[in-house]
Parts: C-alpha cells; sequence; structure tokens
C-alpha cells in the first residue's frame, strides 16, 4: 500500500525536477516511518490519515507555479503521431517564425535598448531629476524581466507542445530546466528575494512621482522667474571680405544648451551674429581668425525635460542666428545641442553633422557632401537638399520627412515614427542605395530612384510608388511584421523577408 501510494504520488509529481520530486517523497517516507515505528499504525492507517496522492501533488505542484492535471498519471505509451495536430504544429511554427518570434524579439530589443539609452542620459544636476530616473528606470527593468519571462514561459509552452505531439518523451526534462530560467521560479525558490523586489518597486513609485513633480514644478515656476528678465539681444558682427577674397574655408560650431540656432545665407560680405538670450544663460560668441573659427555656445544645468515646452507655453524662446556672408566658404557645420530646433537654410558646405537631444531638424535649400544626424527627440526634415555621398539621419522619437532630395546613399532611422520620402532622385540619374528602418511607423515612398532599396518596419505599413514605371531596380527588400505591403515598382531582385 505504501510502495503504491508513493509511487502514483511520484507519477503525479512529474513535472518538477527531480531534486523537488525527491524531497516531497522523502518527506512521506519518513512520515510512514515515524508513524508506523512510533505510533503502531498500519500502512493503510497512515494513508487514510493523509491526504489522496492526487491532492497532495495538486497542492504542491500549484506551489511551485505549475499546472495540474487530471489525466491519469501512468498512460500507456504510444508512438503514434496523430495527422492533425501534426499540420497544426507546423501551421504555428510558420506563424512562430514569420510573426511571433519577431514581434517578441523586436519588442525585448527595444525595451532594453530604451533602458539603456536611459541610463546614458542620467548624467542630471537636478537630484529630483536623478530620483525620477532612477525609479523609472527600474520599474522599465522590471518591465524587461517581465518580457523575459514571457518570451521564456511561450518558448516553453512551444517546446512541451513538440514533445507531446511528436512523441518525443526523451525531450521533457528540458522542458523542466526550461521553467527553472523564469525569474519568477527564482522568486518561488527565494522568497526574501521577491519581497525586495517588491519594496524597491514601491521606492521606485515613489520616486517617480516625488521626482518628476517636483522637477516640473521646479521648471515651470523657474520659467516664470525668468519672465521678469526678457530676451535681450547681442548682436556681433565682422566683416569678411579679406577672407573672401583669398577663398579661405571656415567651419561654424554650435553648442547651446538652451535656444534654437539658425544658420542662413547672407547677401553681404559681413558675418551677422544675433543672439536673442536670457541675462542668465548668456551665449558666447566666438570668431577667431587665427582658426578660421566661427562658435556659439551656453550651458545650463536643466537637463531632464525639453524647454522647447517650457517656451512654447509661457514665452519666447531662445536663438541664436547666424548669418554667413554670401561668398564666405564654409568647409564644416558641428552643431551640439539639448533643447532647441535647429535650421540650416541656402548653405553650401562639405560637411554636417547635429547631435542634439530634444530638437527638430529642418534642411532647406543646403548643399554638401555628406550630413549626419543624431536626435533623440525630433522631427528630421530635408526640402530642396542635395547631398554628393551620404546622408545618415538617426532619432529615437519622431518623424523623418524628406522631399525633394538627391543623395548617393541615404540612411534614416527612426524608433517611434513615420518615414515619408518624395521626390528622390529622378529616374535618369537614379541613387545608389536607400536603407529606411523603423520600429512604430509607417513607410512611404512616393517617386523615389534608387538602385537598392531596403524597407523594414515592426508596426506599420510599407507603401512604394513612382510615376515612372519603366525605372527597374537593382534589387528591393520591403517588409513589415505587423502591417501591409503596397509595392509597386519593378525590380531585377526581390528579396522576401
Amino acid at each position: 500500500m505504501k510502495k503504491k501510494f508513493l509511487s502514483t504520488l511520484k507519477a503525479y509529481l512529474e513535472p518538477l525536477s527531480k531534486e523537488e520530486r525527491d524531497e516531497i517523497l522523502r518527506f512521506y517516507e519518513e512520515r510512514f516511518e515515524t508513524s508506523m515505528l512510533y505510533e503502531g499504525k498500519s500502512e493503510q492507517e497512515v494513508i487514510d490519515e493523509l491526504e489522496t496522492p492526487r491532492q497532495i501533488a495538486r497542492n504542491v505542484l500549484i506551489e511551485y507555479g505549475y499546472g495540474f492535471s487530471d489525466k491519469k498519471p501512468i498512460e500507456e505509451p504510444s508512438d503514434k503521431v496523430k495527422s492533425g495536430s501534426l499540420i497544426g504544429l507546423i501551421l504555428f511554427d510558420l506563424l512562430t517564425v514569420l510573426l511571433i518570434i519577431p514581434f517578441f524579439f523586436s519588442l525585448f530589443v527595444g525595451f532594453v535598448s530604451g533602458w539603456i539609452g536611459l541610463l546614458s542620459r542620467m548624467s542630471v544636476s537636478s537630484s529630483y531629476a536623478f530620483m525620477f530616473l532612477l525609479g523609472f528606470g527600474f520599474l522599465w527593468f522590471l518591465v524587461i524581466l517581465w518580457l523575459y519571462d514571457i518570451i521564456i514561459n511561450f518558448a516553453s509552452w512551444l517546446v512541451r507542445w513538440h514533445v507531446d505531439v511528436l512523441k518525443f518523451n526523451r525531450a521533457r526534462p528540458v522542458v523542466k530546466r526550461m521553467n527553472r530560467l523564469q525569474v519568477a521560479y527564482v522568486y518561488k525558490r527565494n522568497p526574501r528575494l521577491k519581497k525586495w523586489k517588491n519594496a524597491l518597486a514601491l521606492i521606485a513609485l515613489v520616486a517617480i512621482f516625488v521626482g518628476g513633480i517636483t522637477s516640473v514644478v521646479h521648471g515651470v515656476a523657474w520659467r516664470f522667474n525668468l519672465s521678469d528678465n526678457p530676451l535681450q539681444e547681442t548682436i556681433e558682427t565682422k566683416e569678411m571680405s579679406s577672407s573672401i577674397e583669398l577663398e579661405e574655408t571656415w567651419v561654424i560650431e554650435s553648442d547651446l544648451a538652451i535656444g534654437r540656432v539658425r544658420i542662413v545665407r547672407g547677401d553681404s560680405s559681413v558675418l551677422h551674429i544675433t543672439s536673442n538670450e536670457l541675462e542668465d544663460f548668456p551665449v558666447t560668441i566666438t570668431i577667431d581668425e587665427d582658426t578660421r573659427r566661427i562658435a556659439v555656445e551656453n550651458t545650463v544645468e536643466r537637463r531632464l525635460f525639453a524647454f522647447d515646452f517650457f517656451w512654447t507655453l509661457f514665452g519666447e524662446q531662445p536663438e541664436v542666428i547666424i548669418e554667413v556672408p554670401e561668398d564666405l566658404v564654409i568647409s564644416h557645420i558641428q552643431i551640439k545641442g539639448e533643447n532647441g530646433s535647429v535650421y540650416i537654410n541656402d548653405i553650401v558646405t562639405e560637411e554636417i553633422i547635429v547631435d542634439t537631444l530634444n530638437a527638430g531638424v529642418y534642411f532647406r535649400n543646403v548643399r554638401a557632401n555628406t550630413v549626419n544626424i543624431q536626435t533623440t527627440n525630433g522631427r528630421i526634415e530635408f526640402r530642396d537638399v542635395s547631398i554628393s555621398q551620404d546622408i545618415n539621419a538617426n532619432t529615437t522619437n519622431g518623424k523623418i520627412d524628406f522631399s525633394r532630395v538627391e543623395a548617393e546613399w541615404i540612411y534614416v532611422n527612426t524608433t517611434n515614427g513615420a518615414i515619408e520620402l518624395r521626390n528622390i532622385h529622378v529616374s535618369d540619374t537614379p541613387g545608389a542605395r536607400l536603407d529606411a528602418k523603423t520600429t512604430n511607423g509607417g513607410i512611404t515612398l512616393v517617386d523615389v530612384y534608387m538602385l537598392w532599396v531596403d524597407l523594414a518596419t515592426t508596426n506599420g505599413n510599407v507603401t512604394y510608388h513612382n510615376a515612372d514605371q519603366s525605372f527597374v531596380l537593382d534589387r528591393i527588400r520591403a517588409a513589415t511584421t505587423n502591417g501591409s505591403k503596397n509595392v509597386t515598382v519593378n525590380a531585377d531582385v526581390t528579396v522576401n523577408p
């Protein structure tokens, strides 16, 4: 009787690991020995006192985080594979490969990348801002762990289904080992760790609330206090006729923590720099004839929130306008910033580099060899732009919108935003290559004449039409995970994702 009781219980406890199962069986075996040796009970009397093996197993499996099945613990083995189950398995495998795995992978990678990006922005001077980012970063990390558990749980279920359908019983231990990879399993084995996690999550919520609200209130109050000090205008000019005659090349550098920057072409030989600035945050203007360098810069300690928002609500935003002499040669433009849009109009140069945090980037009638743009929160918009070599434009949160643009190689990338490209080259003189990628947003191409086109989005539609249907691309790849494709262009090679 004892032997049958324990063997039945062992069969019901099959989902557990060998160590866990042996521990439970050892406990009940000792229960039998103690009751029979010291209390003089028979095996049947001990069994009558205990719950049934099924009830014991049900409670244990639920405690360990496993499901419980009412199926008999011992079943006749069968090597016969059901055709209906096999067809369903194959179809689901195709769905998994084409949709589910790319979706979970992109979601997980997106959250991890965002978390790393958040950590890289935590060099803030305000203690309240740091408190907010620290709390938000911890909760973000918990979401990543939750997504990880979902992925492991799905993979475990998928393997278990394959084992059941294909009758590959020797692989069942793999499922058990996969379950132990879950963070939830670690919490179950270490209840104290779970308590610490819950306590830290509560502290993180308090930090987000206190740090976020306080930072916003301080930011608004700070801007209201500045309203007593309106923007002041500072103007610097320099006659550049000698540099123009000698065809000297100059560079323009801008590093503004607060304020927009505009670089425009003038109609005289005078360099004209106008700064509409705050008294507490003056702009330093440098015109160095030795290094042939034009530079503007200011600094501010606050970095958490976009000041564009506050100036939009409460007043005019600081701005620096650099009016370049008509015939002055500019070889290089480098713009860094934190809060303020970038405008470049009617400029001819060799290279443009823009690296900003919270700002839109707008080009109008620009000619250059290369352009490299990196912004975190902002739109990138080009109109009538001609680049002889390559364009590299990246934003995390914002739309990328190009119209009447030429470049040999174009790479555009955004995480949260649509990509819209219109009138890129003409069919007689196409560009070499276009790569357009976004995670959350559609991709629309109209009259885009590039020989090699690679389009990819996770959540969005892909549309590509050209008016000149006789134009044939060398190669095209258009991929979307969750969206439709409407591509009518012709290509020698079409790569199916």
